[in-house]
């Protein structure tokens, strides 16, 4: 039979309480109204007249009926509470999921963040080592050239130096040979001068004597030149 919508006013504080107690039943609004509505009907058919003679059969099905209600009542109770906190513990572990969750991604995140770092810093470090290694080889090229031209003008300054000692030996050997000349051509002259001069002596000599001869027998001396007269303390200019 299909439902139909029930409605009454009643003041605010009967509609709360009507609230609570559906609320504490576990029953949906009809269950209840159908329930309080059963409950009613039992309580008219206890006090009619033809049910006098059960009506302690019907205070003890009531009875039973409470005590199965109040289990009933308790168990639905004991499955909304398991079921409270069960959704209280799954809202906890969902809120710590969570809570993990928004860790981890913020974990994540400076992971991230940390490995971006890192990376631009190995990406430096990279770069200067590229730049590194290329100075090591410009510098192993400088060295390179630095070494060829100084091997080169060590080269240069052997022969030079070679050149220049064969050069001032020449010219050493030059010097002496012309000095050996040149003395002997100033001992050939001193010995012309000596020879000259000693025959200048022996010449005077000879002079002298046949003058002394003369005039040991009255002749008149000869006229002398006047080389002839000079003394002889004259002859060491010559031998200059």
């Amino acid at each position: 039979m299909a439902s139909e919508t029930f409605g009454v006013k009643v003041n605010p504080e009967i509609k709360e309480k009507v609230s609570s107690m559906i609320s504490a039943s576990g029953l949906s609004s009809k269950e209840w109204f159908e329930s309080v509505v059963a409950l009613y009907e039992l309580q008219m058919y206890k006090h009619h007249a033809s049910a006098k003679k059960y009506l302690s059969d019907l205070e003890a099905l009531q009875e039973h009926s409470s005590r199965i209600n109040e289990i009933f009542s308790s168990l639905i109770k004991k499955i909304i509470d398991d079921n409270n906190y069960n959704t209280s513990e799954i809202e906890k572990v969902a809120l710590e999921k969570q809570l993990l969750i928004e860790d981890l991604e913020q974990q994540v995140q400076t992971r991230s963040r940390e490995l971006t770092e890192v990376t631009r810093d190995l990406s430096e470090i990279q770069k200067s080592r590229m730049q590194m290694d290329e100075l090591n080889n410009a510098q192993k090229e400088t060295i390179s050239h630095l070494q060829s031209e100084l091997e080169r003008q060590n080269d240069q300054i052997s022969k030079f130096n070679q050149m220049e000692f064969e050069q001032l030996t020449s010219q050493l050997r030059e010097a002496k040979q012309t000095l050996e000349l040149t003395t002997l051509r100033h001992e050939k002259e001193v010995q012309e001068m000596l020879t000259q001069h000693k025959q200048e002596i022996i010449d005077k000599f000879i002079d002298n004597s046949k003058t002394s001869g003369e005039r040991k027998k009255g002749r008149p001396p000869k006229k002398t030149t006047q080389e002839e007269s000079l003394p002889l303390e004259m002859l060491p200019i010559h031998q200059s």
